[in-house]
């Protein structure tokens, strides 16, 4: 009965995913073939589900994204709808802010896990699924945003700037990459994927935190041109304090979780605050002469 329970309850939550995923084909293509694509993913998931349980909740979900990223860039490219750079900047602004959402809500759903050493499913499998979905998106989601900061502001940074948003995008990326593996073999907080992973966010904010420095000077911003570095300042410097506290033999368990919950409150915002001035600063498109 519970892993019944535990197989709605996956089943459910990629539904829930997937509807959202299918905002970002066009609006046509939305209302004519939403409801079909919806209900054929709902049935694939059940079959998935109860025929190889959490192995096939995974190669259901790893076929489906291959599939919806080439479906929705082919669908766009058919109706002529291509994304202009101004179009991708204003869209990478809000993709920013769902990424900030996305990685609070992934690590929220994720703190309800009772065991890190069972397989991926069981007891634990809707929270071990939120994970698995929704942080690497959010990883995905955050590199799409910096492209976006880079492709606004990178002209008009300086080469401080420009260098920490290519440095911040790369991270991004490896983030993302590493995050699949890492939260598909629900490992405890240690290990290599771990280590990589937590590293590869470490490069992503301090790329962040130099734009953010470059951007004091430069000014690039519209307004509040202290957002970037007081976004990506927090987890470099909290990885500075705990490498400095590990090295003197010293314990931050006790107050360590309490600074990186405050340090994830600024982070969030500040990402939101990022991706509002992003998609409000969008370039217009010229106005043809005559």
């Amino acid at each position: 009965m519970n892993d019944r329970s535990t197989g709605i309850s996956s089943v459910t939550l990629s539904v829930r995913v997937y509807r959202l995923l299918l905002a970002a084909y066009p609006s046509e293509f939305r209302q004519e073939y939403g409801p079909h694509m919806l209900q054929f993913f709902r049935d694939c998931s059940l079959r998935a589900y109860h025929q190889r349980g959490s192995s096939g909740m995974f190669w259901l979900w790893t076929n489906t994204l291959f599939d919806f990223f080439s479906t929705v860039v082919a669908e766009h490219l058919q109706k002529e709808t291509y994304m202009t750079k101004e179009k991708f900047i204003r869209l990478s602004g809000w993709v920013l802010i769902l990424a900030a959402v996305t990685l609070v809500v992934g690590f929220g759903l994720g703190g309800g896990e009772t065991s890190y050493n069972d397989p991926l499913g069981g007891r634990d499998g809707f929270y071990e699924y939120s994970q698995l979905i929704l942080i690497p998106a959010s990883m995905l989601l955050f590199t799409i945003g910096l492209i976006g900061l880079r492709a606004r502001y990178g002209e008009v940074s300086g080469r401080l700037g420009n260098s920490g948003l290519i440095i911040a995008m790369i991270g991004g990326g490896i983030a993302f990459l590493t995050s699949i593996p890492l939260f598909a073999l629900v490992v405890i907080y240690e290990g290599l994927w771990w280590y990589v992973w937590t590293y590869s966010m470490l490069v992503m904010f301090t790329g962040l935190l130099l734009f953010g420095i470059d951007a004091l000077q430069k000014r690039p911003l519209p307004r509040w041109n202290a957002v970037p570095l007081l976004t990506g300042i927090w987890f470099p410097l909290l990885g500075l304090i705990g490498i400095i506290i590990d090295q003197l033999g010293g314990n931050v368990d006790a107050s360590g979780d309490f600074l990186w919950i405050f340090a994830t409150v600024f982070v969030v915002a500040g990402t939101i605050v990022l991706g509002y001035l992003l998609q409000s600063d969008a370039p217009e498109k010229p106005v043809p002469a005559g």
